[in-house]
């Protein structure tokens, strides 16, 4: 049985903002394995290497100077021959909503069907730019850089979205209840809002929301929340004690905000203060 990516190499190294998750990939040679996009579309690069993909019976190859773009909900099938690094950009609908409305770009006139092409050549389609410098800021991971990954993750969407091929891959899934689900999460972080408020605004009974949900993103809509609130609470650490964000992200108390943040980063909100370092999801 061919493994499914996920259970090994993917997530390793995440890193994510308002508008787009990043994740970093260092692959063995002679590597098979099996992934999907889930409900946001993602835009795959190369830093070192080359991957052999199959995505609908189609077969691809690419190296660092192109990039895939890969719709939402996409199986695909990797073939690593050697040694490859890669970075892949998970763009959110959020981002791409607000490109669209600010750029005043009409979307009326794209298609929703399968783009023919998902191979695009960085620099003859403008990308290259915001690439290297997406690339250069999501290696780096600092909290403190993340309003720049935005601003460049904007400029990249909007470049996108004047190539044919790629704009199909971002506007398709735009209306799927998960991603608006995911969004109104992203967006409530400190409201406290509960499963039951977000499966009514997608009108969904909170059981059909909950299956559909962890069958599309890989885990529970709960996990999924959590994970945000975690992430949200690295920023947060920096300028505010464990007390304070634990309350401001709902928390019943700070003692189970910490118990929740050592389970995943195996050390608690307060050592991760003192040592000021990056962790990795």
């Amino acid at each position: 049985m061919i493994p499914m990516l996920e259970n090994g190499l993917e997530n390793i190294h995440g890193f994510e903002t308002e508008y787009v998750k990043l994740l970093y990939y260092d692959i063995p040679a002679n590597h098979i394995g099996k992934y999907k996009s889930h409900s946001y579309p993602r835009l795959c690069t190369i830093l070192k290497g080359e991957k052999k993909i199959t995505v609908d019976h189609k077969k691809y190859t690419y190296d660092k100077s192109q990039s895939l773009m890969l719709p939402s909900h996409s199986n695909v099938l990797m073939e690593i021959s050697k040694p490859t690094k890669a970075l892949v950009f998970e763009l959110n609908t959020q981002l791409i909503d607000q490109v669209i409305k600010k750029s005043e770009i009409t979307i009326d006139g794209i298609s929703t069907e399968k783009a023919n092409e998902l191979i695009l050549n960085n620099h003859k389609y403008n990308i290259g730019e915001d690439l290297e410098k997406l690339m250069e800021f999501g290696i780096e991971k600092r909290h403190k850089d993340k309003f720049l990954i935005d601003i460049y993750a904007q400029k990249l969407v909007y470049n996108l979205l004047n190539i044919s091929s790629a704009s199909k891959c971002l506007i398709k899934g735009k209306d799927n209840p998960v991603m608006i689900a995911a969004d109104i999460m992203k967006n409530n972080l400190k409201e406290n809002i509960t499963l039951k408020d977000i499966s009514q605004k997608t009108n969904m009974s909170e059981s059909n929301f909950s299956q559909h949900f962890k069958k599309e993103m890989g885990m529970s809509p709960q996990k999924y929340l959590n994970n945000l609130k975690l992430e949200e609470s690295l920023d947060l650490l920096q300028h505010d004690t464990v007390t304070e964000v634990s309350f401001e992200l709902g928390y019943d108390s700070p003692s189970h905000f910490i118990r929740i943040f050592k389970e995943k980063y195996k050390t608690t909100p307060k050592q991760y203060q003192l040592k000021g370092l990056p962790l990795k999801s």
